[in-house]
């Protein structure tokens, strides 16, 4: 998936941070969380391969159920980063 995020620095003081929010990024942590149970070293959102121009309908697809939206997000997941294939522009 790809979508705006706001970042920026929050806290006071010496307790700030530098940090992202949105619901960008909130999809992304929970795909980061996904490579662990699917034994893969990356899960990308059927959205963001698309948007990239890549075709990666033979790795394994998923549907994940994310808290606060009405419709599912499909995934895939890569055994291998090294193995997506280059995108040719």
């Amino acid at each position: 998936m790809s979508a705006p995020a706001v970042v920026g620095e929050i806290g006071y003081g010496r307790t700030r941070s530098l940090t992202a929010i949105g619901d960008t990024v909130n999809i992304a942590s929970r795909l980061q969380t996904l490579s662990k149970p699917y034994g893969c070293e990356l899960v990308v959102s059927d959205k963001l391969v698309a948007g990239a121009g890549l075709e990666l309908a033979d790795l394994p697809g998923h549907e994940l159920v994310v808290e606060g939206r009405r419709a599912s997000l499909g995934i895939r997941t890569v055994t291998k980063a090294c193995d997506i294939p280059d995108l040719h522009v």
